[in-house]
């Protein structure tokens, strides 16, 4: 009797979806339990939801120590970060929007060449490790989505961050996923067939982010990535984050 194979269209497909990692603020010990799972869990697709590097001397409202920081380790870092998760997908950031709006906006061409230089750096790298699609920093053009599951980096940041995004891109009985915020959450959202927003927590050292030092919302930031499942209109979410001290990061189980 001849075996009967299954049906390509009926395999799940597994992502991983990790983000925030931001330059010379990556916590190296979260890289390395990331890279680690990704050899166990061997992800069909992985996105990095952006924020690679920190950029912090183009920041708006930047001190005069950050203006005159060297973004050398920074970027050195964050292409470090590349070359080790190798990202199918990559989803500018607000951070990297800081290269693209200073090249548009500043008055020196040397300062104009510099960012493009930097731009052009970290989508060759991209390339050569892999990368296959790289959306901008754009509510609009700046999404993924893998089946009923949107990817972005996130356009808002305030208390329902996580359900306006759900409600915005996310399809009826779908979900959506984002970094930004640096927190693990989830929300549901009331919408026709119900929507599931998920935020994945960041890469990065809390007490290396001095701009945020006098923010209340950084006591909710969290280390983490979030990965799953998706098959057709079905889909499933789990948050990767650490309890007792240790990574939990369950995916021994039958998801078929």
């Amino acid at each position: 009797m001849t075996k009967r194979k299954k049906n390509p269209k009926s395999k799940w497909t597994k992502f991983v979806f990790f983000t925030d990692n931001h330059g010379n603020m990556e916590d190296t010990s979260c890289t390395d339990a990331l890279v680690e799972f990704m050899g166990r869990f061997q992800p069909d697709i992985k996105i990095h939801g952006g924020d690679g590097f920190d950029i912090k001397a183009l920041r708006k409202g930047a001190d005069g120590k950050d203006v005159n920081d060297s973004l050398e380790e920074d970027i050195r870092m964050g292409v470090e970060f590349i070359k080790r998760t190798k990202p199918d997908v990559y989803l500018f950031g607000n951070h990297e929007d800081r290269l693209f709006k200073t090249m548009e906006s500043s008055g020196s061409g040397i300062i104009r060449d510099y960012c493009k230089d930097i731009i052009d750096y970290i989508v060759s790298t991209l390339k050569e490790n892999g990368c296959k699609t790289i959306k901008p920093y754009h509510a609009e053009d700046g999404t993924f989505k893998l089946g009923p599951v949107v990817f972005c980096h996130g356009y808002s940041a305030n208390q329902n961050s996580v359900k306006e995004h759900a409600i915005h891109y996310a399809p009826s009985g779908g979900a959506c996923v984002i970094g930004h915020l640096h927190t693990i959450m989830q929300a549901n959202a009331k919408r026709h067939r119900g929507v599931v927003g998920f935020c994945a927590g960041w890469l990065g050292k809390q007490r290396t982010a001095g701009y945020a030092k006098n923010h209340l919302n950084s006591s909710t930031w969290g280390n983490g990535w979030c990965y799953g499942w998706v098959k057709g209109k079905d889909w499933k979410i789990l948050q990767a984050h650490k309890v007792g001290g240790r990574w939990v990061t369950p995916i021994d189980f039958d998801i078929d």
